[in-house]
């Protein structure tokens, strides 16, 4: 990975963050909750869709679908993502020897600042054997010298070969090479750390609004809207949340279930020291569910790291 793409404002100040390689499947699969998915009664496997990718689950009643699956995924993808050459391998040789990517049990209740040994066992184990059974199915565009490649048919089994070295205390996932091939093509993002370990137990949908918040800085890093998403892309992204139309059938409660929530997160964020800052855009005025769902909400991460921008014309460069 060209690891230049992520530069340091200065070097006294600690960039809490790191490259990680974002695709479809990633993005699709940070999306998702337990109700996302459809349960079929006699395979027992359960299937989900995110942004036009299919995903199938073995087994889904054995284990539990929640943020910490989706956040132990994120910390291999990031570890993967430190070693897997972007944009640069051709054969399945040359894929074969980034497969498998392991994590010590110290080391993941360090990142998440877990302090219950058991408890962080038990979310290693339930993650891995979930992704060790998730088939995904999706088209797949490559683009090559900034042009558009053709689609590729994506259908594969995430993870080849799930492993536990109890003894050591070592936790191993050998991916699916063409997995690796479509991240490869991916983009870099810078993915905050600190969103390891926030408290899920305390704020189950903290995880999913800042990787969400993340990804929508970097998709416009160059554009005017870097820091302000309209709010129902955010609510549309955190399946946590419950739905308006659920809201309507049950207690009505919408600012108490939903918008409430979503503000204690933000303020979250904000006094966890991952954003400096947030508000509604000075042109809302709160009335209605829908008035709300139409503003937009302004964010600042923290020593979010400079980009530099490889497509920016000569004339683009010398402005900047």
């Amino acid at each position: 990975m060209d690891s230049n793409i992520l530069e340091k404002k200065e070097e006294s100040v600690k960039v809490n963050f790191v490259s990680t390689l974002q695709g479809r499947f990633n993005n699709a699969f940070a999306a998702l909750s337990e109700r996302s998915f459809r349960i079929d009664g006699m395979s027992g496997k359960a299937y989900a869709s995110s942004n036009e990718v299919k995903i199938e689950i073995e087994n889904f009643r054995n284990y539990k679908f929640n943020a910490t699956v989706q956040r132990v995924f994120d910390i291999f993808i990031v570890k993967l993502s430190a070693i897997l050459p972007h944009k640069k391998l051709e054969t399945d040789t040359e894929y074969k020897r980034f497969q498998t990517v392991s994590i010590t049990l110290k080391e993941y209740m360090t990142l998440c600042n877990l302090k219950n040994k058991t408890k962080a066992i038990d979310q290693l184990r339930n993650a891995l054997n979930i992704i060790g059974r998730i088939h995904v199915d999706f088209m797949d565009t490559v683009y090559t010298n900034k042009k558009k490649a053709e689609k590729n048919f994506c259908y594969f089994q995430l993870a080849n070969n799930i492993a536990r070295d109890k003894g050591k205390g070592i936790y191993s996932i050998t991916f699916n090479i063409e997995f690796l091939r479509h991240l490869a093509n991916s983009y870099i993002m810078p993915f905050p750390l600190q969103a390891f370990s926030i408290d899920l137990n305390r704020y189950p949908i903290a995880y999913q609004l800042c990787r969400r918040l993340a990804l929508h800085h970097n998709m416009n890093y160059f554009k005017g809207n870097a820091n302000s998403i309209s709010v129902k892309a955010l609510v549309d992204s955190i399946s946590l949340l419950p739905t308006h139309q659920e809201i309507l059938n049950g207690d009505r409660q919408v600012t108490k279930r939903i918008i409430k929530p979503l503000e204690k997160v933000l303020d979250f964020l904000v006094s966890s020291g991952i954003l400096t800052g947030w508000h509604y855009n000075q042109q809302f005025i709160k009335k209605t569910y829908e008035q709300w769902l139409d503003s937009s909400i302004v964010f600042t991460f923290a020593n979010f790291p400079k980009r530099k921008n490889y497509n920016a014309s000569e004339n683009e460069k010398s402005t900047k």
